[in-house]
């Protein structure tokens, strides 16, 4: 019988989930091609990557009651 596991648990955790939003942002004050997006977000981008982290954190939990296996 396989682990049940979350989506949450798949990626790697709170962990993994911050270096992800990390990255995110941090791509969008490095390439030319996001800028389309950076200019929709302000100068500081600390509270933008704190936000979306509580969110897919949330999100992660909620998730946490319905698992998959594999």
């Amino acid at each position: 019988m396989s682990a049940q596991k979350t989506t949450y648990e798949l990626i790697g955790g709170a962990e993994k989930l911050r270096e992800l939003v990390d990255r995110f942002y941090d791509l969008m004050d490095l390439e030319e091609n996001y800028q389309g997006i950076r200019v929709m977000h302000p100068a500081d981008l600390s509270t933008s990557r704190e936000k979306l982290y509580r969110s897919e954190e949330h999100t992660s939990e909620l998730q946490s009651q319905s698992t998959i296996s594999y």
